[in-house]
């Protein structure tokens, strides 16, 4: 029995990898703290596969495993690497899949990295002072805090029933508002 990555999974990390130590320097990252903009970054991994890691290929996707995007994680971390991974890569691509919209053509786009998904999902986590987000299954009212990947073109919004909701960036009544934090990288 072997307990260590296959050879395709060593591939995987190593092309990530030599793409992030060319294109996403530590200055390069300073630099998005200050003027965001990591869209070639994006577009590269994408290029490589990692925005459709978990899609299926019939989607346009890789196909791969939960564990395969945590090697992904590994290095995208390891090189503080800024762009909507977790969103976009991990966490539409399986509740889609979960929700019975395996086939969406949402996927595909996430596939291309074409499209990006944020999520803003602190009702999940806790009650935040002047925050709360609220549904019927069909609306949501309220305030979401902390939004990753506050600039994307759909979001993963959790209300307080613990329900999943897909909200289009430009959908009528949203309004976004931009929070300062102490990691300029978020």
């Amino acid at each position: 029995m072997e307990f260590g990555l296959s050879e395709s999974q060593t591939l995987l990390q190593d092309s990530v990898n030599r793409f992030l130590q060319a294109e996403a320097s530590l200055e390069r990252v300073r630099a998005f703290a200050d003027e965001p903009d990591a869209g070639d970054i994006w577009t590269g991994l994408a290029a490589l596969g990692v925005a459709g890691l978990l899609i299926d290929e019939a989607a346009g996707g890789v196909g791969l495993s939960v564990f395969d995007a945590a090697l992904v994680a590994e290095a995208l971390g390891y090189h503080t690497t800024p762009g909507p991974f977790i969103g976009s890569a991990v966490l539409a691509p399986v509740a889609l899949g979960e929700s019975g919209h395996g086939d969406d053509p949402l996927l595909t786009e996430i596939a291309a990295g074409t499209t990006t998904v944020g999520i803003a999902l602190g009702e999940l986590t806790g009650v935040r002072a002047d925050a709360g987000i609220t549904g019927d299954g069909q609306t949501l009212n309220g305030k979401a805090l902390y939004v990753h990947d506050f600039d994307a073109q759909h979001y993963l919004v959790a209300d307080s029933d613990r329900r999943l909701y897909l909200v289009a960036g430009d959908a009528p009544g949203l309004t976004r508002q931009t929070l300062s934090t102490i990691d300029k990288t978020r």
